[in-house]
Parts: C-alpha cells; structure tokens; sequence
C-alpha cells in the first residue's frame, strides 16, 4: 500500500472528525448569539465562536477535497508500507510513522481554529494583556508547530521508537 494513499485516507476521516467538531460549536454560537442580542460589549465572544466554526467547516472540507494533495505535498509518490510481515521492524516502522503523519494533520488542523478563533477575540479584549495571550495564542503556535513536524514524518520520533533506519539491503543479509 502507498503510504501516500493511507495517508490521504487518514486524512479525510480527519476532515470528518474535524466536520462533526464543527457541529459542536453551534449550539454556544447561537446561545451566544442570542445573549449578545440583550448586551452590548461582548461581541468578541461571538467572533471567537463565529471564527472556530467557520475555520473548523472550512478546514474539513479543505481537508476532505484536497487530502490527495496534502499527502502528495508530505509523502513521496514511491513511498511504501508494507502490509506483509507485521512482526518485521520496518513494517511496524512505517504503520508507526503514518499514525504520526495522521496525528500531524489532526493538531494541524485543532490548532489553525484555536490560533484564528479564540486568538481574534482575545486579541480584541486584551490587546495591551501580553502575559494572556501567551497563554491563549502561545499553545496554539506551538501545537501548529508540532502538528507541522509530525505531518513531515515525525523522523526523531521514529528513531526513538525504532532506531536507525537500516537500509533494505543490510537487512537482508
């Protein structure tokens, strides 16, 4: 199996996990939308709400139309996973560094929402307040960050898990 085509696949049930998130947002959107309608000066919560919906919808149908071309932009067409010998290294190896690619695109795609999301309302609210939007926007640079390099393959990891990469011809002797 091309890790190329795993990889898409995982990617387009993340855009239906990332779909059904989106879903949750609603009922606080519209109860917010609702109290916001009686008081003044809380509008940023409803753009906060407002901006993770929208960005977690859009997400999953970016996502879901275009998972072909994240996996071509992150996995070489060639690459492969072997599905025969699970008890060989290089097998476990490769099913390994594909969860880690999955689980790249899945804090890629939670962050960009907290980062735009919650990041635009609490820059609205407490623009002069650093020390609060580090703890707000902070998380969700670092979880991109993370969620990129583990997208990328994750290769530290990998090693750690399994060593060194043997190439396949000192394997087989």
């Amino acid at each position: 199996m091309s890790t190329r085509a795993a990889l898409c696949t995982g990617i387009r049930l993340l855009a239906v996990v990332l779909g059904v998130r989106a879903i949750v947002y609603v009922p606080p959107l519209v109860l917010t939308l609702l109290t916001l309608a009686r008081r003044e000066g809380q509008s940023y919560i409803a753009l906060s709400l407002g901006l993770a919906f929208t960005l977690s919808v859009a997400a999953a149908l970016l996502l879901f139309k275009y998972a072909d071309g994240v996996a071509g932009a992150v996995v070489s067409s060639d690459e492969r996973i072997e599905t025969k010998g699970w008890d060989d290294p290089s097998v476990q190896r490769g099913i390994f560094q594909l969860a880690v690619r999955v689980i790249g695109a899945a804090c890629v795609a939670w962050a960009v929402p907290r980062i735009a999301g919650q990041a635009a309302g609490e820059l609205i609210v407490y623009w002069p307040q650093w020390l609060h939007l580090t703890r707000q926007v902070l998380p969700g640079l670092v979880g991109l960050a993370v969620g990129v390099y583990l997208l990328k393959g994750g290769d530290i990891l990998v090693r750690l898990a399994y060593g060194p990469q043997v190439p396949a011809q000192d394997r087989a002797q």
